[in-house]
C-alpha cells in the first residue's frame, strides 16, 4: 500500500471483518500464500474490487478471502485512526479521482487475471 504505509515503518492496526466492508475501508486477505492488503473501490455482493494505492490494475477478490481490514496505523509515534481522521479521507477521496481518471483514459483491460 506505498506511497500510504511503507514496509519497516508503518505499523498497521487490521480488524475482524464480522460485517461487510465498506467502500475505501483497507482490505487485510489472503491470495496464494501471500497476505495483501489493497483498498476496496466497489462492494458487491459476495465479492469486492479492490487496488493497492500504487497498483495499476483492479482485482476481485471473493468475500471469503477477506480476515480484516485496517482500522488504523502508527506511522512512528502518531496514531492515525483511519475511520476518523479528516487529512486520510481527502486522501482517500483524492487518489479514488486520480484512479478513476487513469482507468477512464486507459485503453487496456484494468483487471489483472487471477
Amino acid at each position: 500500500m506505498k506511497p500510504f504505509f511503507n514496509d519497516k515503518r508503518d505499523l498497521v492496526l487490521i480488524k475482524n471483518a464480522e460485517n461487510k466492508l465498506k467502500k475505501f475501508n483497507i482490505a487485510f486477505y489472503k491470495k496464494g500464500n501471500q497476505f495483501i492488503l489493497h483498498r476496496v473501490i466497489s462492494v458487491r455482493e459476495k465479492e469486492y474490487i479492490i487496488c493497492g494505492d500504487n497498483c495499476k490494475y483492479l482485482e476481485i477478490i471473493p468475500q471469503e478471502n477477506v480476515l480484516g481490514y485496517a482500522a488504523g496505523c502508527f506511522k512512528g509515534k502518531k496514531y492515525i485512526d483511519l475511520n476518523k481522521n479528516f487529512l486520510y479521507k481527502v486522501y482517500t477521496h483524492l487518489w479514488y479521482i486520480i484512479k478513476y481518471i487513469y482507468f477512464f483514459i486507459k485503453k487496456e483491460s484494468i483487471y489483472k487475471s487471477l
